[in-house]
């Protein structure tokens, strides 16, 4: 593994503010991605007429996805390279889930939570590298950030999805 690591460049205080800018916003945006399903579950199943099995289904997809993304999006930042990963990576994770709210059927609309969720680990895995790369001293405190940022994005999805539905958003 070590003959593909690449060294690593100093970074400038500019370009360590906005990987972690970069690397909060994705974890961010993966919290609340995260729990657009849970947050919809009773409209999800009423939609394709499924069961808390079904839905169980979509979330085993998501989470095999989701950690193949992670292995296999590490493997391949390391011979290709971090930028064409996570951009990648993001493209991957916003067609999955464009595709969970058009997805006609229910098969479509697995199939959606497996892209959505290859994606995503493959971001959670690259942010995580990428902060871990950046900040050479202070890992901790720049670690813990990082996943705040996933926890108020989790937070704030369930909260705003709430408040839309009761509203009468459909």
């Amino acid at each position: 593994a070590q003959r593909f690591r690449r060294p690593s460049l100093p970074v400038t205080s500019r370009g360590r503010l906005a990987a972690g800018i970069v690397g909060c916003l994705t974890l961010l945006a993966i919290g609340w991605t995260g729990l657009l399903i849970p947050s919809l579950i009773r409209s999800i199943e009423a939609t394709f007429g499924q069961t808390d099995a079904g839905i169980g289904v979509v979330y085993l997809a998501y989470a095999l996805a989701y950690t193949a993304g992670s292995f296999g999006g590490g493997a391949l930042t390391e011979r290709v390279g971090r930028r064409l990963v996570l951009g990648g990576a993001v493209v991957v994770h916003g067609l999955g889930i464009v595709s969970l709210g058009l997805a006609p059927s229910w098969g479509l609309f697995v199939a959606a939570a497996l892209i959505a969720g290859s994606g995503a680990g493959c971001l959670d895995g690259g942010a995580n590298g990428l902060v871990l790369d950046v900040y050479r001293e202070g890992r901790g405190r720049a670690m813990n950030l990082l996943h705040v940022s996933f926890g108020v994005g989790a937070l704030a999805a369930p909260v705003t999805i709430g408040a839309l539905v009761v509203s009468g958003v459909p």
